[in-house]
């Protein structure tokens, strides 16, 4: 199918877009918003369960990838409000 080929191009462009992002979380977590960053890893996730459904590997693996660079930021700010908490 080629609208598979065309969608997981754009998970490509997502995904390096976000690149940015994953490397600012490391430098100052406080930057990115819990909610945002656990909300949009769940459904980066969901959507590719359903494109898995549909037969669209390419473009799933392209939203798990993306997902998991939104899990990184999450998982860097939860660590941060942690060691915020801490004395």
């Amino acid at each position: 199918m080629w609208q598979d080929s065309v969608l997981a191009a754009f998970g490509v462009f997502l995904t390096l877009f976000l690149v940015p992002q994953v490397v600012r979380s490391f430098k100052n977590a406080s930057s990115n918003s819990l909610i945002t960053a656990g909300a949009v890893t769940m459904l980066m996730f969901a959507q590719g369960a359903i494109l898995l459904t549909l037969d669209l590997w390419m473009t799933s693996c392209m939203c798990c990838a993306t997902g998991l660079g939104w899990l990184i930021i999450f998982v860097n700010r939860v660590r941060e409000i942690k060691h915020e908490d801490q004395p």
